[in-house]
């Protein structure tokens, strides 16, 4: 009896742990508010700069390998292509911050300029958000799997000429990896 009693009390208690549920009503770790393209020209000349700017506010106190991936559909003529980048941040202070990617000169003469963004946003390894944006072009359905697709044009500040200038403005950037 002694022991139906103790087991009766262990599947009690451990079935509260193994059927808690997650809080779905809380807020993501990180939620992106908005998305705006920059262009500066850098000094000596050589054309102008695009900035991906993915505006987001983050709720932990400090967050390490947040991680955003860019799918960016851009467009020469009618001519379509779908350029990707991933950019990840450690020393992520609470609150409102900025994820950037840049899309060089020559690259906007090649590919063309952006007509859409998908932005995914990653923490813990999990996808928290996704924010989507438009020029307000008319964008064909499926566009991201539908284009060629090309994989780093699109890069982080260490490989513009923003290093020393900007590197303030953006959460520390995480080493690389692929």
């Amino acid at each position: 009896m002694k022991k139906i009693i103790y087991c009766i009390f262990l599947l009690i208690n451990c079935s509260s742990i193994i059927f808690a549920q997650v809080d779905t009503n809380a807020p993501p770790a990180v939620k992106m508010t908005k998305f705006n393209i920059e262009t500066e020209a850098a000094q000596g000349g050589g054309g102008k700069w695009s900035k991906l700017i993915t505006t987001f506010s983050s709720l932990p106190e400090w967050a390490d390998g947040l991680v955003f991936n860019y799918e960016v559909l851009v467009q020469v003529e009618d001519r379509f292509r779908v350029l990707t980048g991933l950019v990840r941040y450690a020393n992520v202070p609470k609150g409102i911050n900025e994820a950037v990617l840049y899309l060089s000169p020559s690259a906007t003469k090649r590919f063309g300029i952006p007509v859409a963004v998908t932005v995914g946003a990653f923490y813990n390894d999990q996808e928290v958000d996704v924010f989507k944006w438009s020029s307000g072009t008319k964008i064909p359905d499926g566009w991201n799997l539908k284009y060629n697709t090309y994989n780093g044009v699109l890069l982080n500040i260490m490989y513009t000429p923003w290093i020393a200038s900007d590197y303030g403005r953006y959460p520390d950037l995480m080493a690389m990896q692929r």
